[in-house]
């Protein structure tokens, strides 16, 4: 079974991703990153069966979970950006080099990123 597949995920965070523009629209930086943890948030606000479907919370601090929607989307986004497939999606970090804290939010109450200190925060958009 591949939820990738199986729920359409690369369609569904296309469309997420594909919303997302720079601010100003006119900046020579181009779209606008979104970190694994809001494409997760945002998966659950638009499909919120998915979740259960796949068996996984959002992710973040203090879940106890060992795994999570945040942690699958990073790894099949870079396992498929550094194959090329999808060609016009594209990765980065931002280092968590003096970052205490991110805290995103969502409507069952906030989600802190667990990967400050020991990993930089993966980012994903649409070229």
């Amino acid at each position: 079974m591949s939820h990738w597949n199986d729920f359409d995920l690369e369609a569904k965070i296309r469309g997420i991703l594909g919303e997302v523009g720079p601010r100003p629209s006119t900046h020579h930086f181009g779209r606008a990153y979104l970190t694994a943890y809001q494409l997760a948030v945002a998966l659950e606000d638009r499909y919120p069966d998915l979740l259960a479907g796949m068996g996984v919370s959002v992710g973040g601090a203090g879940t106890g979970e060992p795994t999570s929607l945040a942690q699958y989307v990073a790894r099949e986004l870079s396992m498929r950006i550094k194959k090329g497939e999808p060609p016009d999606f594209e990765g980065a970090f931002l280092a968590d080099a003096g970052i205490r804290e991110i805290v995103f939010k969502r409507n069952g109450g906030d989600v802190r990123s667990s990967v400050l200190g020991s990993n930089d925060l993966s980012m994903f958009r649409l070229r």
